[in-house]
């Protein structure tokens, strides 16, 4: 799970900010923790606080560690302006069944990856300098040692290269290796404001009823609005072009649930879209910008 985030010099947080997730007093709602991390809570502030821009941050991880999806117009303006320092800088500290992993980088924008940092109980085992005029890789994961030192000058992540490139031994310290990828691999951020959007967890797009009908949840779904104040009938049609869609059926009357659904209930349905993958315990962190 992840204990605390921190990121310095992105978009609006010139400061260092942390987030951290660790419970010290959470009586008032326990449902909301879990092994003494806040696994459940919701961040409010005034607009153009920064509430959006916390949630691109504790993505931007996803862009050099996934094949996953990753909105690079979500990143533009990466660095604060007026700026004190030539990079961002984030540091994101997980916790595997007490093995505790810190994973610190920087980047000069979206895509331009510097230095890297990692380490399984306080012990580095994977790093590199990018910075400064001697370019330099270290690896000590057992398996990883001999891996190509020529990394350093490339614009990729020696932890990617690591996980792709290498057979690793089997030991408690390749093991967390793994449960952190796993972890990265599963956050999911998604919205509707604007028009629906999505970081990680998977790549490529599916329209929404589509979804639904081909994991045969209408039904569900029905219920799953119902419950939510939304008293509607849905069925599946086959529209002019041949495919199933979702309607609202009137006492026999159909019209197509996105030509009338409010934005509200757009959002609703957006939410179960993701909420279906949630359910089977595929992503591990979720991030809803609403």
């Amino acid at each position: 799970m992840l204990e605390k985030f921190s990121v310095t010099n992105f978009k609006n947080f010139n400061e260092k900010l942390t987030f951290d997730f660790t419970a010290s007093d959470y009586q008032f709602n326990p449902q909301s923790v879990k092994e003494g991390l806040v696994k459940t809570a919701i961040i409010y502030g005034a607009n153009a606080s920064g509430k959006s821009n916390l949630g691109f941050a504790m993505f931007d991880i996803v862009q050099h560690l996934t094949d996953n999806a990753s909105k690079g117009s979500f990143y533009q303006n990466y660095l604060t302006k007026p700026n004190k320092h030539p990079c961002a800088e984030f540091e994101y500290c997980f916790i595997f069944k007490q093995n505790k992993v810190v994973y610190r980088y920087s980047k000069t924008d979206h895509e331009t990856l510097l230095d890297e940092f990692l380490s399984i109980n306080n012990k580095e085992v994977l790093s590199v300098k990018r910075t400064g005029e001697r370019k330099r890789a270290k690896f000590s994961l057992q398996g990883a040692e001999n891996l190509n030192q020529g990394i350093a000058t490339a614009n990729l992540s020696i932890i990617k290269y690591v996980k792709e490139n290498t057979l690793l031994e089997s030991n408690d310290d390749n093991t967390t290796f793994n449960q952190f990828f796993d972890f990265i691999d599963k956050m999911l951020f998604f919205r509707s404001l604007e028009h629906n959007a999505y970081l990680g967890l998977e790549n490529g797009a599916k329209a929404i009823d589509k979804d639904i009908i081909d994991r045969g949840n209408v039904g569900n779904f029905e219920k799953f609005l119902n419950e939510a104040g939304i008293e509607c009938k849905l069925k599946v049609v086959v529209d002019e072009n041949n495919e199933e869609k979702i309607v609202f059926d009137f006492e026999g009357e159909s019209i197509s649930f996105f030509a009338i659904a409010s934005q509200g209930t757009r959002s609703i349905a957006l939410f179960y879209y993701w909420y279906q993958r949630i359910q089977s315990n595929k992503a591990s962190f979720v991030f809803i910008d609403e």
